[in-house]
Order: structure tokens, then C-alpha cells, then sequence
């Protein structure tokens, strides 16, 4: 069975419980009045902040936070939403709000999804990374552009391929990228 919190300003409580059950058949059930086998738990941020111990938490194996960038104002909050993050397996962070030019809140945004990685990332080594990240996006989409006469361009594409995964330090991608044979039936 699978067990998932999700944490909702309080105001939006009641919707996501209507949008649960409207249109997933989710009968999410609110924190206060859970019991251990209640797969769907609902719980608004107030309850996160007054909770005594966050360790019973991290039975869930998904924890939605909607409305993420609103915690970012509130220390002791995120620091709570922070340590459900390190002890559960999965987390989902929903925002409409686009913070990607505001470097700071985003680089805390995405310590709430990998605080191994970010917590103690320098703000200059973070900007390096954003810029990386946008250069790779443009070579990517250069590339996609590429794609649908792979035939005719394979070898520039793989290379173009090789040079992104050695740039980014990916391992995986790099093994992934070498195995490609544009000789090969499916062409790689």
C-alpha cells in the first residue's frame, strides 16, 4: 500500500480535498483524524509548524507540498519541510510561482528536494550551475532541432552528445552516449 501527505496552505485544504476525491477517487483524510493505515493523509502548514515530532512523518512514501514558495519566508517552517524531505523516499514541490531569476529562493527551493546537493552549495557555485543548466537547455534544443535527419548528421549529433555529458559530469549519460552505434538496426 502506498502512503502520501500532502501539505497545503490551510486555506486550500478543503479543495484539494474536492479535487482529491472529484477527480481521483482519493479519499485523503485530514492529519488530525488519521489513522496508521490511512494511505491518504491531508495536512495544512499549520499543523506541520505545531507538530511535536516530525519522525511519524516519514512512514509516507510521497509528501506533495503545494504552494512551496510561500514556506520560503517562514525559517522555522522550512526548516521542517526540509527535514520531512531528508527522511522521506519521494517529494513533490508545487509552485505557480516562477522564481528560476531569483536565485536564492529557487537554490532553497531545490534544497527542500536534494538538501544533500544544495544545503551548502555557495551562491556562486549555485549561479554556475543555473548558467550551465541554460546553456545545456539551448544545446539541447539545437540538438532536437537536429534530430529527424539523424541519419545524415549522426556522427555531429553524438559528439554534440558527448561534449554536453562530459560538460555536465554525468557519468551515466556519458556511458549512455558511447554505446550509441548510428550503424546499428534502430540506429542507436
Amino acid at each position: 500500500m502506498y502512503h502520501t501527505l500532502y501539505i497545503v496552505p490551510k486555506k486550500l485544504k478543503n479543495q484539494w480535498k474536492f479535487e482529491l476525491r472529484s477527480k481521483f477517487e482519493i479519499d485523503a483524510v485530514d492529519y488530525a483524524k488519521a489513522m496508521p493505515d490511512d494511505c491518504d493523509v491531508l495536512m495544512d502548514l499549520g499543523q506541520v509548524k505545531n507538530l511535536g515530532s516530525l519522525a511519524l512523518l516519514s512512514d509516507f512514501d510521497l509528501v506533495i507540498v503545494d504552494e512551496t514558495h510561500n514556506i520560503l519566508s517562514d525559517a522555522a517552517l522550512y526548516s521542517r519541510i526540509k527535514t520531512i524531505s531528508r527522511s522521506v523516499k519521494n517529494i513533490l514541490l508545487l509552485s505557480a510561482t516562477p522564481i528560476s531569476s531569483r536565485q536564492q529562493e529557487y537554490m532553497k527551493l531545490l534544497s527542500l528536494l536534494d538538501p544533500d546537493r544544495y544545503t551548502n552549495l555557495s551562491p556562486e557555485r549555485f549561479n554556475e550551475l543555473v548558467l550551465q543548466q541554460r546553456d545545456l537547455e539551448q544545446q539541447m534544443y539545437n540538438l532536437l532541432s537536429d534530430i529527424q535527419d539523424f541519419g545524415d548528421f549522426s556522427e555531429s549529433i553524438i559528439e554534440q552528445l558527448a561534449e554536453i555529458a562530459e560538460s555536465i559530469g554525468d557519468e551515466q549519460l556519458v556511458k549512455k552516449v558511447r554505446a550509441i552505434d548510428p550503424h546499428s538496426d534502430d540506429a542507436g
